[in-house]
């Protein structure tokens, strides 16, 4: 603009306004010539735009900075980065950035709720606690139909108190199985926020609770196993005790239906503990073996070691059926320190504890120990032996033998005949001093 030349906007005929060189001010009225370029300073109303620089298309005036000119551009991606980094207010006074974790109402009637899917690609708005899967633990659990308005005082062996959690799963009204909370013995009790009466989000298929105590389900989980949409206290609902991958390691209860013993595991008790069911169905029990349950054992046993049994230390043995030597066969040989000469064979059968021996002598024979019993496996100490002739030629020829822990040996102390088959029966008792 030309120096103390006087600009004034004029508003035209046609409605708008154009800046014009005129006469002073104070004229009154004046009639001056439009202004086609050049610059208007910001002080007489102008934006110090040199508007002779049209640029082309998609154009916008810019300011860069607080102060300085204006000019005619097109919008840069810096321009953009900065206008979504640093926005003004949405919605109102708050937020006041673009860069949400959770999306969450402030007023109306919808005040403290999240948006949620609802499986089908559409959101709602809801609850945070109530639309969890794993909800917060329950004190007890109670499999059995439970009267809602007057509950008592214990449940599950547990005693009550105000504000603790429970869950039902054995309501004859399957739409009352849930999550309650007790208030009293003789009061009602009502829903939790997480699990609230008429909701229809807040329950689904999955939807799992830990239970903290109780004489039957301290230790176990349940879940929702009804499938399909459910609205709280209208829907028949199952809940399901999870079955568990048991680690090799537990604290706590396993259920018997969960493969395990139900026993409580954390007490450990004494030295020579063990686990016990004192009857068909009772928990099992961790503790010291009682006499009676000694005598029981004694005097109602199932097999001992199977096939093969094993020590067996009572005051009085007494079978009602036939005891039976049974076992590895020793070895049956010709003692061939002294008899070998005078003896065609030594042959037997039976075990280590009891058996027979057969004997033939040679053509001609003299006085001698004559037959050797190795035992299959050698005992502790030096067994008693007794020997019994079984048959004639044996009665008729006086014998003699000795042992030892691994063997024993026998023979005639006069000379047997000539070619006879002398017999005997052996029995072994070992020595338990």
């Amino acid at each position: 603009m030309t120096t103390n030349t006087k600009y004034l906007l004029e508003n035209t005929t046609t409605g708008s306004a154009t800046w014009v060189i005129g006469p002073d001010a104070s004229a009154g009225s004046f009639s001056g010539t439009a202004i086609a370029s050049g610059l208007v300073g910001v002080t007489y109303g102008g934006t110090g735009l040199n508007a002779s620089a049209t640029g082309g298309s998609n154009q916008f005036v810019k300011q860069s900075g607080s102060g300085s000119a204006f000019t005619v551009g097109t919008i840069a991606t810096a321009d953009i980065a900065t206008a979504l980094t640093t926005p003004g207010a949405i919605g109102g006074t708050t937020p006041s950035t673009g860069a949400f974790t959770t999306l969450k109402m402030t007023t109306g009637a919808g005040a403290g709720l999240v948006l949620q899917s609802d499986g089908s690609g559409n959101a709602t708005w809801g609850s945070v606690s109530a639309v969890q899967a794993m909800k917060q633990p329950v004190r007890v659990v109670v499999t059995t139909n439970t009267t809602i308005s007057a509950p008592g005082t214990t449940l599950d062996g547990v005693s009550m108190a105000a504000g603790d959690r429970v869950l039902l799963t054995g309501q004859s009204t399957a739409s009352q199985n849930g999550i309650w909370t007790w208030n009293s013995s003789g009061g009602a009790m009502t829903r939790p926020a997480d699990y609230p009466a008429a909701s229809t989000t807040a329950a689904f298929y999955g939807v799992a609770v830990d239970v903290l105590a109780g004489t039957v389900g301290a230790g176990s989980m349940y879940f929702i196993s009804t499938t399909g949409a459910i609205t709280i206290d209208t829907t028949s609902v199952t809940f399901t005790i999870m079955t568990l991958n048991v680690p090799s390691t537990v604290i706590g209860k396993v259920p018997l239906a969960n493969g395990g013993t139900n026993a409580d595991l954390s007490a450990t008790g004494a030295a020579n503990s063990f686990l016990k069911q004192s009857s068909s169905g009772a928990a099992v029990t961790v503790g010291t073996i009682a006499s009676a349950d000694i005598n029981t054992a004694l005097t109602t046993p199932g097999p001992i070691g199977g096939t093969t049994p094993g020590v067996v230390n009572a005051t009085n043995l007494s079978a009602t059926g036939h005891l039976q030597a049974k076992g590895t066969a020793p070895t049956f040989s010709i003692d061939v320190s002294d008899g070998a000469a005078n003896l065609t064979s030594v042959t037997g059968s039976g075990s280590d504890m009891a058996g027979q021996i057969t004997v033939v002598t040679a053509a001609s024979s003299v006085p001698v120990v004559f037959a050797k019993v190795v035992f299959a496996a050698a005992y502790t100490s030096t067994p008693f032996v007794m020997l019994t002739p079984a048959n004639g030629n044996a009665a008729l020829n006086p014998y003699l033998f000795s042992s030892s822990n691994s063997q024993f040996v026998m023979g005639c102390t006069s000379s047997p005949g000539n070619s006879e088959t002398l017999v005997f029966n052996y029995l072994v008792i070992a020595n338990g001093s």
